[in-house]
C-alpha cells in the first residue's frame, strides 16, 4: 500500500488504506484508518465520506448520516454525498428527504444519471408517476446505452400519454438508434410527430413502419404504460468515480 505520489499528505495515505480495506470488506480496519486520517487532518472530507459509506454498510444509518453531513459541512458541492444521503433516507422510507437530497445531487451535477434513476424509484413509492417518468427520461437521455428497446418504447409511450411530446419523440428516436429495424419505434414516432403537427416526417415514419413489418414479424414490442414494471438499480460504484462509491440499495 506504499504511495508513489510524493505530494500526498499523511491523511491521504491513511484514507487510501481505508479505501483498500473497504474493497476487501475489512470495515473495522477501514474505520480505524479513517479516524487516523481525521486525527491528522480534522477537516479531511474524504475520510468522513468513507466513514459514512462504511457505517451505512454496517447498517448504522444514523452514524452514516452524521458522517455524510460532516463531509458536506467541509465540501458542500459534493453530488455523490447528496445521492448517498438520498439513498440512506430512501432505505428508511423517508421519501421526501430522499427526493430532496437526490434533487440537490442533480443540481450540483446535472448529468448525474444514477441520481435520476434513484429519484424515479422514490417518486414511484410516492405514487407520483409523472415525476418518476420525467426522472427516467432524464436518466435515459444521459445514458441511452443503458436502455433496452422495450424500456425506451415504454417510456416514450408514457411521456406521450402525459402530453410531453418532445420528450416522447426523443425517446422514439433513441429507440430507432437502438434498433433501426423496429417497426414499433417508427410507428410510435410517426404517431407522436403527427400529434405534434409534423405531418411530413410522420408520413415518412409510417411508411418505414409498413416497410419493416412484412419482413420483420417479430419487431413489435409489447409496451406497457405501467412504469413500475421497469426496474432501476441504485447508483453503483461503476457509475461513479473510483473515490465516489455509493453504498446501499433500495432493493434490500
Amino acid at each position: 500500500m506504499t504511495s508513489t505520489n510524493p505530494q500526498e499528505s499523511p491523511a491521504e495515505k491513511f484514507h487510501q488504506k481505508a479505501e483498500a480495506y473497504v474493497a476487501e470488506k475489512k470495515l473495522d480496519e477501514a474505520i480505524a484508518s479513517c479516524e487516523l486520517a481525521i486525527k491528522i487532518e480534522e477537516n479531511y472530507a474524504p475520510a468522513y465520506k468513507t466513514l459514512g459509506n462504511v457505517w451505512q454498510a454496517k447498517g448504522k444509518l444514523e452514524a452514516a448520516e452524521n458522517y455524510y453531513k460532516k463531509a458536506l459541512e467541509i465540501k458542500s458541492n459534493w453530488p455523490e454525498i447528496y445521492a448517498n444521503l438520498g439513498s440512506l433516507y430512501a432505505m428508511q422510507q423517508k421519501w421526501q428527504e430522499a427526493i430532496s437530497y437526490y434533487q440537490k445531487a442533480v443540481e450540483v451535477k446535472p448529468d448525474f444519471a444514477g441520481a435520476y434513476r434513484n429519484m424515479a424509484k422514490v417518486w414511484l413509492c410516492l405514487s407520483n408517476e409523472k415525476s418518476a417518468t420525467y426522472c427516467q427520461y432524464k436518466a435515459f437521455s444521459l445514458e441511452p446505452e443503458k436502455a433496452t428497446l422495450e424500456e425506451i418504447l415504454n417510456l416514450g409511450k408514457n411521456l406521450q400519454q402525459q402530453g410531453s411530446l418532445n420528450e416522447a419523440i426523443s425517446c422514439y428516436r433513441i429507440a430507432i438508434k437502438l434498433n433501426a429495424n423496429s417497426a414499433e419505434a417508427y410507428q410510435n414516432l410517426g404517431a407522436a410527430l403527427k400529434e405534434q403537427g409534423n405531418l411530413d416526417e410522420a408520413t415518412v415514419c409510417f411508411r418505414r413502419a409498413i416497410e419493416l413489418r412484412p419482413t420483420n414479424t417479430n419487431t413489435k414490442v409489447e409496451t406497457s404504460t405501467d412504469i413500475s414494471s421497469n426496474k432501476y438499480n441504485l447508483v453503483s460504484s461503476q457509475e461513479l468515480e473510483a473515490q465516489d462509491t455509493l453504498v446501499g440499495s433500495l432493493n434490500k
